[in-house]
């Protein structure tokens, strides 16, 4: 069987990228082939290639997924004559403001209500009452992807004390590195037919977040090769220790254990079916149901602002997905699915009538979004989809690259607004990204999906 299945140009695939899957693909227990998409890239530090997915059987490889999990993306759709620009955009800069500071948030939750997230992730929104039936059912495995797994611990005990602080701490807030808020109006429409079923006419704005709760970085305490490095270095491995020795309960799990630190290899699984597998998966489930929460809440806080500043105005939530996770996918076989970067994309046949089928493909900032749905060559992708174009230069390199243009003048072409906040836009320069007509092109020839239509950037909200 094929180790690796390349559905990308060839020319993005570094050696340094073509190394890490050969050494992935040959790991005991992997179901081949592991699927390369079109926005595959490599970031300095990470455990594998962003924009790849792999199967395991009744494994975990923690090494694999992103330092940071739970990351994804929202769309919302807002009902508006198009003369109300000016007011919406005006909305956007209040909510600007309302990022920056955690007790201006417009839909107020008390820490046992944020607590809860962890458990019933954006299902807490709908016991309030901000959330639809309907918008839940837009929200991948339903706002909450504890639910379908049993005897998981509970997330004070299975989640590290300090990351469970810093996400009660950062609670509200959008992220780091490339989250963003964006708001877009309709631009080219490819697929009349499709953009009529599914009533996209009605609206002529969308808000897109796209965001990871600060303090999800499980990858830290599960893998040997992250940490903090220098004069932290010894203080963070004592931190993991510490949790640890609180999670000794035979000898497979103290022989589990070894792995964790250095010089252990970072190509190494955990039993999905040991007290370290249910560990690791009861504590980046719940931080995942926390990070939808989070980027829930924000689009929740938005559409409140809007209400208050215009009258005959609506917003729905159409669409929520996450591209790092690691998910039990078929119940029977114990298959395990790995997503490093990459979106959910399911194809249920020509009648599908549920909005799980929509797929959302980011560029760069100020850059048209792409709004697609599943086709049926998903199916051998494992049912996903590139998450976003991808990067042509590695982000800390980025800091030191000068382009002709500063990244601000590249984002606000064509009209774009932006507003920003102690990031650092070299890394979010629009030429650092691969081409988005590129990707699509191979995704529409692979059959993974069919773009809809594109939108057209009006406002940035960056950090």
């Amino acid at each position: 069987m094929k180790k690796i299945n390349f559905k990308c140009d060839r020319g993005s695939v570094t050696k340094e990228i073509l190394n890490d899957l050969k050494k992935y693909s040959r790991c005991e227990g992997i179901k081949n082939p592991l699927i390369v998409l079109p926005d595959v890239h490599y970031k300095r530090g990470e455990m594998s290639p962003t924009g790849t997915v792999m199967i395991s059987d009744n494994k975990i490889f923690p090494g694999f997924t992103h330092l940071s999990l739970g990351s994804g993306i929202s769309l919302w759709a807002i009902e508006a004559e198009k003369n109300l620009e000016n007011k919406i955009i005006n909305s956007m800069k209040i909510f600007f403001k309302m990022l920056q500071k955690k007790n201006k948030q417009e839909i107020k939750l008390n820490i046992k209500e944020i607590e809860q997230t962890f458990l019933d992730g954006a299902n807490v929104f709908k016991k309030k009452g901000h959330l639809s039936k309907k918008e839940i059912e837009n929200i991948e495995n339903n706002g909450n992807f504890r639910k379908k797994y049993k005897n998981l611990l509970h997330p004070k005990i299975a989640i590290p004390k300090y990351l469970y602080n810093e996400c009660l701490k950062n609670w509200g807030y959008l992220g780091h590195g490339n989250a963003f808020a964006e708001l877009h109006s309709v631009g080219k429409i490819r697929d009349i037919n499709f953009f009529k079923e599914k009533k996209f006419e009605k609206y002529n704005y969308f808000l897109i977040i796209h965001s990871s709760l600060p303090g999800t970085f499980l990858t830290h305490y599960f893998t040997p090769r992250w940490g903090l490095h220098g004069k932290k270095f010894l203080p963070f491995e004592k931190e993991k220790w510490n949790f640890f020795s609180n999670h000794l309960k035979s000898k497979e799990s103290i022989i589990q254990k070894n792995n964790y630190f250095p010089p252990a290899s970072k190509y190494f699984s955990i039993p999905f079916n040991s007290y370290d597998g249910n560990l690791y998966m009861s504590a980046q489930l719940s931080l995942i149901n926390a990070n939808i929460a989070n980027r829930i809440n924000q689009g929740l806080n938005f559409k409140n602002i809007l209400l208050k500043n215009i009258k005959n105005i609506k917003m729905n939530l159409i669409s929520d997905t996450v591209h790092d996770s690691i998910q039990k996918v078929n119940a029977k076989k114990n298959y395990i699915i790995h997503r490093h970067g990459a979106s959910p994309s399911v194809y249920k046949g020509k009648n599908q009538k549920d909005n799980s089928n929509l797929v959302i493909i980011p560029s760069a900032a100020g850059r048209p979004i792409s709004i697609c749905k599943s086709d049926f060559g998903s199916k051998k992708t494992w049912n996903s989809c590139s998450h976003g174009t991808g990067r042509i230069y590695d982000r800390p390199k980025l800091k030191l690259k000068k382009f002709n243009n500063k990244p601000i003048d590249e984002m606000i072409k064509n009209g774009n607004k932006i507003l920003y906040n102690k990031v650092d836009l070299n890394t979010e320069h629009p030429k650092a990204f691969k081409k988005s007509s590129n990707v699509i092109k191979i995704l529409e020839r692979e059959k993974i999906i069919k773009k809809i239509f594109d939108t057209k950037s009006l406002f940035v909200l960056k950090g």
